[in-house]
């Protein structure tokens, strides 16, 4: 063993095993970073695990589907998503585009969609600036854009049926699609982050209603998803201004 001519061109690279299943990939260890989520619990927030777990279980039904949902206090947080504080989420769509939709929160505050409406006049999103008008239980919110960025696209299928929104917040109920910059997402929190606001908003909620509004949401009482055909014009407002952060 020891006449065996070595390639001078050949180096040797210590590497280091994702160890995330089922992805197998070798890390460069000069290319790691000290605390790569690669290397701990907080795996599943790598972008791409789960755009290849996602892949992998749609593209054979008997692989072990991975968790990509979290519950807190009934509002659903998907993973691998990024949240404004306006509670519509971003999700990356290729090279520099994104999707935008509205967060499970949302979803539950803006019950029985009717109807949505795009404000005309642009093609232009600005950070914090209205982009959408959505009439639901006899009431209209404003949705404020999460992003700086182009319209590239809109979700055609909700004129016919706007209730999808609702059904089907994080998947068939998106909104539109848009060109960003590659930095317009980094004031947006990651789920992680999510998680613990919106632990906040639903405490915020439930003092709302229950201090300005003199409703008890608690079990047996009133359910959210009907707020806004059982209050009136004058307490919907408060709630727009506080949760969708309506003018």
């Amino acid at each position: 063993m020891e006449n065996i001519k070595r390639c001078p061109f050949l180096k040797i690279q210590v590497c280091g095993y994702c160890s995330l299943f089922p992805l197998k990939k070798m890390i460069p260890v000069d290319q790691m970073k000290t605390k790569s989520m690669c290397l701990s619990g907080e795996y599943q927030q790598c972008t791409q695990y789960g755009e290849a777990t996602s892949k992998e279980t749609a593209e054979n039904p008997a692989y072990p589907a991975v968790v990509m949902e979290k519950d807190v206090k009934g509002f659903i947080i998907r993973k691998n998503y990024f949240y404004h504080y306006g509670h519509t989420w971003v999700k990356q769509d290729g090279e520099n585009k994104v999707k935008i939709g509205i967060d499970g929160f949302a979803s539950k505050l803006l019950s029985s969609i009717k109807h949505v409406e795009f404000i005309s006049g642009t093609n232009i999103l600005n950070s914090g600036k209205a982009f959408m008008h959505v009439q639901c239980g006899g009431k209209t919110g404003t949705l404020m854009s999460p992003v700086d960025g182009t319209i590239v696209a809109i979700n055609r299928s909700l004129g016919k049926d706007a209730g999808i929104v609702n059904r089907e917040p994080y998947d068939n109920g998106w909104l539109l699609a848009a060109a960003v910059s590659s930095n317009s997402m980094k004031w947006l929190l990651n789920d992680a982050l999510a998680g613990q606001w919106m632990e906040i908003e639903a405490e915020r909620l439930h003092s709302i209603v229950r201090q300005d509004i003199g409703i008890t949401m608690t079990d047996g009482g009133i359910m959210i998803e009907s707020l806004a055909s059982v209050i009136n014009e004058e307490e919907w407002k408060p709630l727009m201004r506080a949760f969708l952060l309506n003018e």
